[in-house]
């Protein structure tokens, strides 16, 4: 169910970033797996789930940082 008029505040649709950043998280965590499953070593599994931690947090922030606007009912918005 979509929004409707006046519903006090315009929607963002989802942000391309957000997935993207919990895709890393995800690939960080299985870089952990990889190391206790005993296929690569710790310091490559840790490297790489750092990496995709910090990189992660960065796309997160970059797709929550977007304003949302207040809708004022009758008014031109700005678009």
């Amino acid at each position: 169910m979509g929004p409707t008029q006046g519903d006090g505040l315009r929607v963002l649709e989802a942000s391309p970033f957000r997935g993207s950043g919990f895709l890393l998280f995800v690939l960080a965590d299985l870089s952990y797996i990889t190391y206790h499953a005993g296929l690569t070593h710790f310091l490559f599994a840790h490297i790489v789930a750092v990496v995709c931690d910090a990189l992660a947090l960065v796309v997160i922030a970059l797709g929550l940082s977007k304003r949302v606007a207040p809708v004022v009912t009758g008014a031109l918005q700005n678009r």
